[in-house]
């Protein structure tokens, strides 16, 4: 997934509730960096993931869970 919204505040959501029990792990970016981001889970395996880009370009975000890369929507 690739996010672009220099300056403001960005949040998306994760709907993990099909996926069983694990542990997710999601890093936010431009290419080769993780800014601070914040994770807050709002229902069985729901998850609200908000950060605030910090360079005027394309920034990532990358999801694991139980270690495992999972591929996104555009």
């Amino acid at each position: 997934m690739a996010f672009y919204y220099y300056n403001n505040f960005f949040i998306f959501a994760v709907d993990a509730s099909d996926a069983g029990q694990g542990t997710l792990d999601f890093s936010v970016g431009p290419p080769g960096k993780t800014i601070p981001h914040d994770i807050k889970n709002i229902g069985t395996q729901v998850f609200l993931v908000e950060f605030t880009p910090i360079e005027p370009v394309d920034h990532e975000v990358s999801i694991q869970f139980n270690e495992m890369h999972i591929n996104g929507k555009d």
